[in-house]
């Protein structure tokens, strides 16, 4: 299976967090209230997983950033999030199997769709754009790690 080099991961997570905060700040304009409900719903489905079912932890991180791309109203910005995604599944294992990370990106995505909720997009933007940064350190790590095995 191939995989990224660190530049690779780099270059990915910058246009994840370019393409999130453009979604979460339309999100926050544009999102209808079952949508927002959605995001709410899969926040709570997130949060009721095991620790140590980070694939089942993974299968929700993804719906929610499809939610969150779909509540966009924006069929560019979406097609261009699955073609990330796409990339993403070169990274192979997911960070949410990094202890505590789970919990901590549950917390962000909770924060996300507050900004949501309450109208704001630059709040939104923001949140989004340092759960993006979150999640780059840890892979980063991960594969620093894998290296020195």
């Amino acid at each position: 299976m191939t995989k990224l080099d660190y530049q690779a991961i780099v270059e990915l997570y910058a246009m994840r967090e370019v393409l999130e905060s453009a979604a979460a700040r339309s999100a926050a304009s544009q999102a209808t209230e079952p949508e927002i409900e959605i995001l709410e719903d899969i926040v709570e489905m997130e949060r009721s997983v095991s620790p140590d079912a980070p694939e089942d932890a993974s299968h929700y991180n993804r719906q929610f950033h499809q939610a969150l791309g779909r509540a966009a109203h924006n069929r560019y910005l979406l097609a261009s999030q699955a073609a990330l995604e796409d990339a993403m599944v070169l990274l192979g294992n997911t960070t949410l199997a990094i202890e505590g990370r789970h919990a901590e990106a549950v917390e962000e995505h909770t924060r996300i769709v507050a900004a949501i909720r309450n109208r704001d997009p630059e709040t939104a933007a923001q949140t989004i754009a340092a759960h993006i940064r979150a999640a780059q350190r840890k892979r980063l790590k991960m594969l620093m790690s894998a290296r020195e095995e």
